[in-house]
């Protein structure tokens, strides 16, 4: 799937095994982040989503999925910089993250590809097995730990504080 979201562009690719003759695929790209899910003990060893960008993939209501593989490409600005610690979350009906496992294929920009076949769609996230965000342990997001707004004149100061950030370049507001 050729997706992108504003200025980004993230393709992925979806491997599946179908029974149905015709199905249709939906990708879709959020440049945010996900909704919030539980790490599981039975989710292997998965710490963190990034909060950079997650994807939602459906087959429109399909029935005879059997199994798939995803593969998701990074850049940059999803902050990987530990490929090895690298793993793809998927979403449960339960409100779960679930391990499909991967291994990056490089820093910072690469792919991914889970290694745990998947037999329903939901969303797909970057996800570390590290708890910490420091470097060295695919930091993922920018952890804001303040944001503040106010009039100046005719104008707005905005002032934020970062609690982790790691080869980022810019803000954009």
């Amino acid at each position: 799937f050729p997706i992108g979201s504003g200025k980004v562009y993230r393709p992925l690719t979806l491997t599946g095994q179908q029974a149905d003759a015709s199905t249709t695929y939906t990708a879709q790209q959020f440049n945010q982040a996900p909704t919030a899910r539980a790490f599981p003990t039975a989710a292997g060893s998965l710490q963190r989503v990034s909060r950079v960008r997650y994807f939602n993939v459906t087959n429109n209501g399909a029935t005879n999925f059997s199994q798939g593989t995803i593969t998701l490409n990074y850049d940059g600005d999803d902050q990987v910089d530990a490929p090895a610690k690298l793993r793809i979350a998927k979403g449960d009906a339960a409100g779960n993250w679930l391990d499909l496992g991967g291994t990056g294929t490089g820093a910072p920009a690469g792919s991914i590809t889970s290694t745990v076949p998947f037999t329903s769609f939901s969303d797909f996230v970057l996800a570390s097995t590290e708890a910490s965000g420091a470097l060295g342990n695919n930091p993922l997001p920018v952890h804001l730990t303040s944001f503040t707004a106010r009039r100046q004149g005719t104008g707005v100061r905005l002032e934020w504080a970062t609690a982790t950030e790691s080869n980022n370049s810019y803000f954009e507001v």
